[in-house]
């Protein structure tokens, strides 16, 4: 519903995150070098691959867990479930320092936004 779409909360991304930058970032806090690093997350992604592909979950404390999954047409996928460690840190007042968008909508029901659009957009309203 585009009342939803455009007056929801919702995080503003950033710039991707990639496996140069998370071994650069390692590399510093562990005196490890960065090619030693990327040796250990290609090994860690062989390594799911591994054990995802004989039907196990890998839980990777303070991660999640990684389940394989098949759809209805037989495709096979990994599912990711994030640890309750990375939930409740991001969730802790005043640790999130990156943007919310529509910041001041937090909290309100669907039915507050369908009014907000219909209040800014009388040509093109939700309800009659």
């Amino acid at each position: 519903m585009k009342a939803i779409g455009a007056y929801c909360p919702r995080v503003r991304l950033e710039r991707l995150v990639d496996s140069q930058d998370i071994a650069e970032h390692l590399a510093m806090r562990t005196g490890l070098l960065e090619a030693q690093v990327n040796h250990v997350l290609i090994e860690l992604r062989e390594t799911v691959r591994y054990f995802t592909m004989r039907g196990h979950s890998i839980r990777l404390d303070g991660l999640g867990i990684y389940s394989p999954g098949v759809d209805m047409e037989g495709v096979m996928t990994i599912h990711h479930r994030a640890d309750r460690y990375l939930i409740k840190e991001l969730n802790k007042q005043g640790s999130f320092r990156g943007e919310i968008v529509n910041r001041e909508n937090i909290g309100k029901k669907s039915a507050d936004l369908v009014a907000l659009w219909d209040d800014s957009h009388p040509e093109d309203p939700v309800t009659d």
